[in-house]
């Protein structure tokens, strides 16, 4: 909880010399403190939209994006990637990525500076309605959307650089810079057949 850590939510309660300077202990019962958990909410849930996989904490996650950006201005290089929030628990969108640290969990797609800071950030629910093109293309512009036509540059990895990627952020003033798969639309044919040894380049 916090900054404090411990192995279970138990021990925030023991009576146990090692675990006897709780914080949590000195203001509250371990009942009292699930009992609130347990009905905790952030949503009147009789009026949710069941069609929304997020709906329940839709306010939290748009309170923390208007925060996230109000207090931090990226500078010019800015990169897009994913990561994972460790969850085991039961939803319909958990997602499982085998190179990942923490496998199983919900799917982060974050717009970060150059030093880390996370920027904008969407949670992967499910396939946007609404979307055209591929996911990738979807999640840059999406993240990109405030901060198009200001000369910044992009990084990222080979799931989303692409050739249109590239040539449709240039026409709004954004450079693309990034791995790019081999079989990918658009690549000349003496690039992708070119036999280079490690640390040589082409163009």
């Amino acid at each position: 909880m916090g900054i404090e850590r411990r192995p279970d939510l138990k021990d925030y309660w023991s009576s146990r010399r090692v675990f006897s300077q709780s914080f949590a202990a000195k203001y509250m019962t371990r009942n009292r403190f699930v009992q609130i958990l347990n009905s905790l909410h952030f949503v009147d849930t009789s009026n949710a939209d069941k069609s929304d996989r997020l709906s329940k904490i839709d306010a939290v996650v748009k309170i923390l994006k208007r925060a996230f950006a109000e207090v931090y201005k990226p500078g010019r290089e800015v990169c897009i990637d994913e990561s994972m929030i460790p969850f085991r628990g039961r939803v319909l969108f958990r997602q499982y990525l085998r190179g990942k640290r923490y496998k199983y969990g919900l799917k982060l797609y974050k717009l970060c500076s150059d030093d880390g800071y996370i920027v904008r950030f969407i949670v992967y629910a499910s396939k946007e309605p609404s979307r055209t093109g591929s996911a990738a293309e979807y999640v840059v512009t999406k993240l990109m959307e405030p901060y198009l036509d200001s000369g910044r540059q992009l990084v990222t990895d080979n799931f989303y650089t692409s050739i249109p990627l590239a040539e449709n952020l240039l026409q709004r003033r954004t450079h693309l810079v990034g791995t790019l798969r081999k079989n990918r639309v658009g690549i000349p044919k003496d690039i992708t057949s070119a036999k280079l040894q490690r640390g040589e380049t082409t163009a």
